[in-house]
């Protein structure tokens, strides 16, 4: 959500929340399994309307909120660019979306962030994402929580902050996974193989109606979730706090709709080196348009 979005319950054309409830609640009606995860407006910068009007689920507990965030150098487009120095940035940080962590509300995706060469912003933001809310140097995070869930920007060498790829697309950015690979988290644990999926019904239609005050009953949930959150965490079906850090690989949301690079290599290969590097999660934006037959 861009520039004329809005966050609140009194403009139903450009109110963002109530959008993003009504689609979620919808495929929660289809899927009750899956994580819905709900951008801030602004670039997807902004989340501080979630403390008068936060998103209603009909599964609360598979909601999640996310967040984009550059340092000045990248993108004259942040809310956070100011004069501010990096050092007390972590109070604009917790303005803006760290206070969904620190109240417990819900988890928090860094869904994008990066950097060209501010080596002084990028290790403060990855301590942030540790729990550092204040400049004591000390995690607020209890212990057992993996810390935020990030997707960093990008695979390859384009957008506002280059990537992790150099323009061979083979060479890498070791400087910046330098950086990355001590708040990188394990590999995720594979769904059971031996639950089967149950495809909904082929004849299903559903019309997304605008939210109401209160959220409809919940649909039917099937006894093996698999991720969801609890507190400010993302878990698996065991509990266990889980952390995404993964990569952004764009492409699919141009006019291409087909994800950068592939013609200098096969994607196989690339995915092989993404997860090589540490990363344990791709994250692929999308447009609308992708999906139209027109496309």
């Amino acid at each position: 959500p861009r520039v004329n979005a809005t966050w609140g319950n009194d403009s139903p054309a450009t109110d963002w929340n109530r959008a993003a409830e009504a689609a979620g609640n919808a495929i929660l009606q289809v899927n009750p399994n899956l994580l819905i995860i709900v951008q801030g407006i602004q670039w997807a910068q902004d989340l501080r309307g979630v403390s008068d009007f936060p998103v209603k689920l009909t599964i609360p507990k598979q909601l999640v909120y996310s967040v984009h965030e550059f340092p000045r150098s990248c993108f004259n487009r942040s809310l956070l660019f100011d004069n501010t120095p990096a050092n007390l940035l972590r109070d604009d940080w917790n303005t803006h979306f760290g206070f969904i962590v620190t109240q417990q509300i819900a988890p928090v995706l860094i869904g994008e962030f990066g950097t060209l060469d501010d080596f002084v912003w990028f290790p403060r933001f990855l301590n942030y994402t540790n729990g550092e809310y204040l400049e004591s140097g000390v995690s607020e995070l209890p212990r057992g929580h993996a810390g935020l869930s990030w997707t960093f920007l990008g695979v390859g060498p384009y957008g506002v902050a280059g990537g992790i790829l150099k323009s061979d697309w083979i060479s890498v950015e070791k400087k910046k996974v330098a950086y990355l690979k001590p708040y990188m988290a394990p590999l995720l644990p594979l769904i059971n193989p031996n639950i089967p999926f149950v495809p909904p019904p082929s004849n299903l239609t559903y019309v997304v109606p605008m939210p109401t005050a209160k959220p409809t009953s919940a649909p039917t949930r099937p006894l093996f979730s698999y991720f969801h959150t609890s507190g400010n965490q993302i878990v698996d079906r065991n509990g266990n706090s889980i952390r995404l850090s993964g990569i952004n690989w764009e492409g699919t949301e141009g006019p291409g709709y087909r994800p950068l690079g592939l013609w200098t290599r096969n994607y196989k290969s690339l995915i092989n080196q993404v997860k090589e590097m540490g990363f344990n999660s791709i994250r692929l934006p999308y447009s609308n348009q992708m999906l139209r037959n027109t496309s």
